[in-house]
């Protein structure tokens, strides 16, 4: 079960989409009209950013190192788990 604030940030949340895309989202339930504001939907959005770039960094990172690198990490991956 969700704490009250984790729900309530939901609502909010739950809100703005509805006023924004009317149909996309589920009907709402909640009797919550008040949206999130700007610097919560800001720290939530640089939050959602710093993430994305994370795992694109990661993705990025091996698709780009040289083949022999990618062998010895397999080779070193698989002798430490024997």
């Amino acid at each position: 079960m969700l704490d009250a604030p984790t729900v309530a940030k939901l609502e909010r949340f739950q809100a703005r989409w509805d006023r924004l895309g009317p149909g996309l989202a589920s009907a709402h339930a909640g009797g919550a009209d008040a949206e999130p504001a700007a610097a919560e939907r800001l720290r939530h959005a640089i939050a959602g950013a710093f993430l994305v770039g994370l795992d694109d960094g990661k993705r990025a990172l091996f698709e780009f190192l040289p083949l022999a690198w990618l062998r010895f990490y397999r080779r070193t991956v698989r002798g430490s788990r024997v």
